[in-house]
């Protein structure tokens, strides 16, 4: 009897060990779902790695860790290292445990403009423990976030030893490239600053035009979040305070800025283009004045053309830039929040 009653007990044992390492216990079950749809197209190996990470970090992370999952792009479900993957995780929290003003974070903040290992597309790097080490003590010593974003600006530059150079290798350099040939564009520049501000827990995004209203070009910068708001500076290139660059004119007769977004995004903003693992959304209001662009696309017969693309360009470079793509809806209509100046608009079915 007795060792009938040791046997149920040890198995009610294995059963409860069992279900607590459940890695997707305690995660939201959307994001739980999203995350093992996505490592499910993996090789069963590679599955079984990805999921083992989850495992071994605390339980307290695998929420954030899930999030990255369930939208991190195919090649990185394939084929980025998962010493990395676990590194920047274990990273990211330890900056939202050293930091005091990463707890009052919203959590859709934290984990869309803190948690991601990427800004674009650029090539992944193990740059965390490199920007903690380096910005870490002066962004304790700030005393708050907006102190500390302009702290870690001020410094960054000579830290990094990077300037602006169009010589650059490529537009989208990962910072250990823009470090390794000390120059990079407006786009390495704003991946450098984003980088260190997620590596001290400031939430950063990208912001891009891509054309000016007024001139042939184009241009990348940097949001950063503090006191409940975003504000822009421009990277590695310190002003008195927040919301002052260079750019502000230019901006201020934008026709499009736009940040893309980690995720499916249901803020306020307008959404630009949403895709299976980022969403695109404007933000052009906050630097300039905007007006709806209405356009309805009809056939000859004067049938709304349904589900037509409609393209938004914008005059540059001596050429129609297409800066957004959209479809109509089922009557033919599809729009756009603009700055104020002329835009061509053309559509096909």
């Amino acid at each position: 009897m007795k060792v009938s009653t040791l046997l149920v007990a040890a198995a009610c044992s294995l059963f409860f060990v069992s279900c607590s390492n459940d890695p997707y216990k305690n995660v939201d079950p959307e994001i739980a779902a999203k995350a093992q749809a996505n490592i499910a197209t993996a090789t069963p190996e590679r599955a079984e790695a990805l999921t083992q990470v989850l495992k071994d970090i605390k339980p307290e992370y695998r929420e954030g860790m899930a999030y990255l999952y369930a939208y991190m792009p195919k090649h990185d479900i394939d084929t980025l290292s998962t010493a990395l993957i676990k590194e920047n995780i274990e990273y990211a929290y330890k900056a939202y445990e050293k930091f005091p003003w990463v707890k009052d974070l919203p959590k859709e903040i934290f984990y869309n403009e803190v948690l991601p290992y990427v800004c674009v597309d650029e090539t992944r790097d193990s740059w965390r423990p490199m920007f903690m080490e380096m910005f870490g003590p002066m962004a304790a010593a700030s005393g708050d976030m907006a102190a500390a974003i302009d702290t870690v600006n001020k410094s960054i530059k000579e830290a990094v030893d990077v300037v602006y150079n169009v010589k650059r290798k490529k537009p989208n350099q990962s910072p250990s490239e823009s470090m390794e040939i000390h120059m990079a564009s407006c786009t390495g520049l704003s991946i450098l600053l984003i980088d260190a501000f997620r590596s001290v827990g400031i939430p950063a995004r990208q912001i891009y035009t891509p054309r000016w209203a007024h001139t042939d070009d184009n241009h990348a910068w940097v949001e950063a979040w503090a006191d409940g708001k975003w504000h822009f500076l421009g990277a590695c290139e310190p002003e008195p305070v927040l919301d002052l660059a260079w750019f502000n004119d230019p901006a201020s007769r934008g026709l499009l800025m736009s940040t893309n977004v980690v995720g499916d995004y249901r803020g306020p903003e307008e959404v630009l283009l949403k895709e299976p693992l980022t969403t695109r959304i404007n933000v052009t209001s906050n630097y300039a004045s905007v007006a709806d662009l209405p356009v309805r696309v009809v056939r000859a017969d004067g049938a709304p053309a349904a589900d037509a693309e409609v393209n938004f360009c914008i005059y540059n470079y001596s050429e129609y830039f297409p800066a957004v793509t959209k479809r109509a809806d089922a009557n033919g209509e599809a729009s756009l929040s603009a700055g104020i100046g002329d835009m061509m608009v053309w559509a096909c079915e």
